[in-house]
C-alpha cells in the first residue's frame, strides 16, 4: 500500500512540474509545437526530470530510417520505414537494487497528438522495438520498457535477481516509464497528448491489467 501511495504522489509531482513548464513555455497549435532535430539533441540538457532518471541519449533520426538493436536479446528484429523521429533512451533507478531502461520515440513531423505505450511478451526483458516501430508509423509518440532486465522471451533466469526486479517486471517499470515518458513528450511538444493508449498481449497484457488496476488514470484511449 505504501508503494501505491508513493507512486501516486510521484505522478502528482510530475504532473505539477509539467504544468509549470507549460505555463513558462506556452505553445498554441500543432505548427508552433512542431519541434526540430536540434531541440531533440538538446533534450539531454533541457529535460527536467526526477534525479532517479538518467538520460542516456537523445538523437534525431531521419525519415525512412530502419532501427535495429543487435544487442537486444528479446527484440533484435528491425523496425523499418520509420518517419523522422527523436529517440530518447533513459535509465530509471527503481530501488537500491534494481533499475529499468525505457525509450520514447517522438515523431518530428507527423505526430498525431496521441501517446502509445507498448508492452512485451513472455518473460522478455527488452524494449519492444518492432511494436514501437508500428506505433511510430501510425504517428504516435510511443514508449516501451525492458521491464527491469535483459532476456529473451523464454529465459526466466532473471527471476533470481531478487524481489525488486520482479516488482519492476510486474508493474513498476511500466508505471514509471509511462510517467517519465509522458513528461518527456509534453516538454518536447509543449502540450499534453490528446489521448493515451496501451497495447500489449501475453505477459504484456497481464502487466497492462495490473497497471490499469493501480493507475486507471494513465490511459484514456
Amino acid at each position: 500500500m505504501a508503494g501505491e501511495r508513493d507512486g501516486k504522489a510521484l505522478v502528482d509531482m510530475v504532473y505539477l512540474l509539467t504544468r509549470i513548464l507549460l505555463l513558462l513555455v506556452p505553445c498554441v497549435g500543432f505548427i508552433s509545437c512542431q519541434p526540430t532535430p536540434d531541440q531533440c539533441s538538446n533534450l539531454t540538457k533541457t529535460l527536467q526530470l526526477d534525479p532517479s532518471v538518467k538520460i542516456i541519449l537523445a538523437e534525431p533520426l531521419p525519415d525512412n530510417y530502419t532501427f535495429q538493436d543487435p544487442y537486444s536479446l528479446a527484440y533484435p528484429e528491425s523496425a523499418p520505414n520509420l518517419p523522422a523521429f527523436c529517440r530518447v533512451y533513459c535509465n530509471i533507478t527503481t530501488s537500491p537494487s534494481s533499475a529499468t531502461l525505457f525509450e520514447i520515440w517522438l515523431p518530428l513531423n507527423t505526430w498525431n497528438g496521441r501517446f502509445m505505450f507498448v508492452g512485451n511478451g513472455g518473460g522478455a526483458g527488452g524494449v519492444n522495438y518492432p511494436a514501437m516501430g508500428a506505433a511510430l508509423r501510425a504517428n504516435f509518440s510511443t514508449v516501451s520498457t525492458d521491464g527491469g532486465h535483459n532476456s529473451s522471451t523464454t529465459d526466466g533466469s532473471w527471476q533470481g535477481l531478487g524481489p525488486e526486479v520482479a516488482i519492476d517486471f510486474g508493474w513498476r517499470s511500466l508505471h514509471l516509464s509511462s510517467v517519465y515518458g509522458k513528461s518527456i513528450m509534453t516538454q518536447f511538444y509543449g502540450k499534453n497528448a490528446s489521448y493515451s493508449y496501451y497495447s500489449g498481449c501475453s505477459s504484456g497484457g497481464k502487466q497492462g491489467m495490473k497497471f490499469f488496476q493501480m493507475y486507471p488514470e494513465t490511459f484514456d484511449g
